[in-house]
């Protein structure tokens, strides 16, 4: 019925309007037809009105990369499948932010394409993160590296998941070799030792706070040859 059309006309422009992910709809020209609230905040403007007079309605002038729309529609043109990459656009004030597109081309009853309708997620504080993270995970290998001693990670099944150069010189195994592959035990080359630090090793990851924190043993190189180490 001609109501229930209206009432689902209604539904479905509410949803778009009020989505909290930014819904943008454009032609293969770059020219701007529609968005919701949510995509127009995300750029930073009060309203898809401003964005529009700001960006001229043209999506293009959005991206960081203008190649990076005709990369998009060269991608759409080869496959009827959504894309899902990532890109850079320009915020009201001139800054860049990272965001994931999700595209797709909308048909009209031609098969013609009608419009691209995008759907926008901004990524910038995960990638924010994500860069932080890679930070202190280079600080920690480069202290890792060059603290002076001999020194590897190990995994609850005494797997050697990490070894810094010094450990590698003295084992006389490269990193290839060692890391992920082999359980420290191997290089502890006195029975009575080994036994005594693999109780050691499972106390330290129980947390019963018992086992001693230094200690003297037999190391066996990958030569076979013994080294007193503490």
């Amino acid at each position: 019925t001609r109501q229930a059309s209206i009432e689902n006309f209604r539904i479905h422009r509410d949803l778009f309007r009020f989505a909290p992910i930014g819904i943008i709809r454009t032609a293969l020209d770059g020219r701007i037809l529609d968005g919701n609230a949510a995509f127009a905040e995300m750029l930073g403007y009060a309203d898809f009105q401003e964005l529009c007079f700001h960006t001229k309605s043209n999506i293009t002038n959005l991206y960081e990369d203008p190649q990076a729309r005709i990369r998009l529609l060269e991608h759409l043109a080869a496959t009827s499948a959504a894309l899902h990459i990532e890109s850079r656009w320009q915020k009201k004030d001139r800054t860049f932010f990272d965001c994931r597109l999700h595209v797709r081309t909308a048909r009209n009853e031609t098969a013609g394409v009608a419009y691209l309708e995008g759907f926008v997620e901004d990524i910038s504080r995960q990638k924010d993160i994500e860069k932080a993270l890679q930070q202190s995970v280079e600080q920690y290998r480069s202290v890792f590296e060059n603290t002076g001693t001999a020194t590897i990670i190990i995994e609850n099944d005494t797997t050697v998941s990490l070894a810094n150069e010094r450990f590698v010189a003295l084992s006389g195994y490269s990193k290839t070799e060692l890391e992920g592959k082999i359980q420290w035990p191997v290089f502890v080359a006195k029975t009575e030792d080994r036994e005594k630090m693999l109780r050691y090793h499972v106390s330290r990851r129980r947390g019963d706070g018992n086992a001693p924190i230094e200690y003297e043993f037999t190391l066996k190189d990958k030569h076979g040859m013994l080294k007193d180490v503490f």
